[in-house]
């Protein structure tokens, strides 16, 4: 059971370009960059987000603005797509 699947399923592009984890980060507080500066695919499987990953997997999520105020976890994600995902990130 993961707090949340949006550092894996949710990437949010503003008007700006930045790219955030979560179409609830409405302040781009996890924002892991820019597509007008690196690829999206740079972006979204980078450092930034691999410690944004890492702390949900490890259940330290509320370290994260805006996490820590989050309401709306997704708690119940029992998706394949996101178990193989995490299941890759667990070995790097």
């Amino acid at each position: 059971m993961f707090p949340c699947s949006g550092p894996w399923k949710t990437p949010t592009i503003g008007k700006d370009g930045r790219v955030t984890v979560c179409c609830r980060d409405y302040n781009f507080q996890l924002c892991l960059g820019n597509i007008k500066d690196n690829t999206f695919l740079e972006l979204w499987f980078g450092d930034k987000i691999k410690k944004i990953r890492e702390l949900h997997m490890t259940g330290r999520h509320l370290e994260l603005p805006p996490c820590d105020e989050c309401t709306g976890l997704d708690d119940a994600v029992e998706d394949d797509l996101l178990s193989k995902t995490v299941e890759f990130y667990k070995d790097k």
